[in-house]
């Protein structure tokens, strides 16, 4: 008798494994009918997706084959950097003098001493920053006393140390302004603005303005007007000299300031130069030069410091880089995990995923953001991220700051959830040839599924492909 219902038991947990864990029929013919999209019939494509409320396996298609993520990969650094890190973490940045300071005059140098900020300066932060960093800190120097200083100004940057320009990246890409691999003193989001004035098709555009017009760039300028495009169409490549830039490509007709963003060569040396001059104009006298250190400071005294910016919270920061994919914010989040794990963001991610019972094998990282097509990762372990994310302690946090469809960040123009019977909350990718989208869905019965899409090398456009995708998406919720 006890055998027989041993039996009985042994073969309803299989019906039952089977049942909750096989792909349903109708979710496997959504699966066919969007791998047979045209666009899609020479792309490698990774699908993976999971009903956390019943644990059914929704999709699943080639989905531990490692493909290039774009910015989804944005995903893992943020979960890295609040796991590592800390979501309540603020960076530091201070001002500090070396030396003495006697009858108002400092016999030392003065210190912008870097922490890793990737926020300082932002005007999104104004109410932590002010309006201009300049003006605090040089309020902050005469309130301390200081008329004159006997030294230099210096920008402190030991605490990543040198941050060199990723090998991994495209050339196009390092002087547009999501092109900033990060700095131990970040300024303004690494971020500078051209202005053109365009006239008719073929016209060479007018370039009338810098912001901030004290950078010193050297602008090669070979924008054309054109009749073909309705937006920024051009790429700013960085030439032999730090401040040389070539900008090439093309811009709408008949526009009158129109804007174009590249990044800055050197925030550490900027943010040095204009405090020193900035002084200067306000009445302190320095003696010596601006410059950028990456030399440990072994003085026999202590800096004395006399200002400390701190910046918003790493959760807060998390839910900037991941509502509108800020590549800079990732990038310096990357190198903080680094810096305090001691471990490439690469071993640490394996053995955090490895730790926690998810796919580990076939996660290559080579940047935080995405940016690399070097990048490689699977779709489930991304669905297993987002799992892991869902119940962990800012799980909440996290999500609710993940764009919604239709409504926020980069999910803004997606259609996918317009008649209000489903939410998709999600994190995009997209570069030349790529386009990637994972998150969550709450179906029409009101349970979550985690999922993610990975698609390499497709055919048609950029809104072609996101149309199959919205499409997809909003065909699952409803399923």
């Amino acid at each position: 008798m006890k055998t027989t219902k041993f039996l009985v038991a042994f073969i309803t947990l299989i019906f039952f494994s089977i049942t909750i864990f096989a792909q349903s029929p109708k979710c496997e013919n959504l699966q066919n009918d969007f791998l047979n999209n045209k666009e899609l019939k020479n792309a490698a494509v990774g699908l993976y997706a999971e009903n956390i409320t019943t644990g059914e396996i929704v999709l699943d298609y080639n989905s531990n084959a490692s493909l290039t993520p774009a910015s989804i990969m944005k995903l893992f650094t943020t979960t890295l950097a609040m796991e590592a890190i800390g979501s309540s973490t603020r960076f530091k940045t201070k001002i500090a003098y070396s030396g003495t300071l006697e009858d108002s005059v400092v016999n030392g140098d003065l210190y912008i001493i870097g922490g890793g900020d990737p926020c300082l300066g932002a005007e999104r932060y104004s109410s932590i920053y002010g309006v201009d960093i300049f003006d605090t800190w040089t309020e902050k120097v005469k309130e301390a006393g200081i008329k004159k200083i006997n030294g230099n100004i210096i920008s402190d940057v030991t605490y990543f140390g040198a941050v060199p320009t990723p090998g991994k990246w495209v050339w196009e890409d390092l002087g547009s302004y999501y092109g900033s691999q990060g700095f131990s003193i970040n300024y303004m989001d690494n971020t500078y603005e051209l202005y053109y004035n365009t006239g008719s098709d073929k016209d060479t555009a007018v370039l009338v303005k810098v912001v901030p017009d004290d950078l010193e760039l050297n602008v090669v300028n070979k924008v054309t007007a054109s009749s073909s495009v309705s937006d920024d169409n051009t790429v700013i490549y960085r030439g032999y000299g730090e401040n040389d830039i070539v900008v090439t490509g093309t811009l709408p007709c008949n526009k009158t300031e129109y804007k174009v963003k590249g990044c800055f060569p050197n925030p550490p040396h900027y943010v040095a130069r204009t405090l020193y001059y900035r002084l200067r104009n306000n009445g302190v006298a320095v003696t010596g030069t601006y410059l950028v250190s990456n030399k440990k400071y072994e003085g026999e005294e202590e800096r004395t410091v006399i200002h400390t910016f701190s910046s918003p919270n790493v959760g807060t920061i998390v839910n900037y880089t991941n509502l509108v994919s800020y590549n800079l914010y990732a990038e310096v989040l990357a190198l903080q995990i680094m810096r305090k794990t001691g471990k490439s963001l690469a071993d640490y991610g394996k053995k955090f995923l490895g730790d926690r019972g998810m796919e580990s094998g076939g996660f290559y990282p080579v940047d935080g953001s995405g940016l690399s097509h070097f990048d490689a990762i699977n779709a489930k372990q991304t669905a297993q991220l987002l799992k892991h994310i869902n119940k962990s302690k800012y799980g909440e946090s996290f999500i609710s700051g993940m764009a919604v469809a239709g409504k926020s960040g980069t999910l803004k123009s997606y259609k996918c959830s317009s008649d209000g019977k489903i939410k998709v909350q999600a994190k995009t990718g997209s570069m030349t040839r790529v386009r990637s989208l994972a998150g969550f869905i709450t179906n029409t019965r009101n349970e979550k599924i985690v999922f993610c899409i990975i698609i390499n090398n497709y055919d048609g456009k950029s809104p072609q492909i996101r149309n199959v995708i919205d499409n997809f998406i909003k065909a699952v919720g409803h399923a």
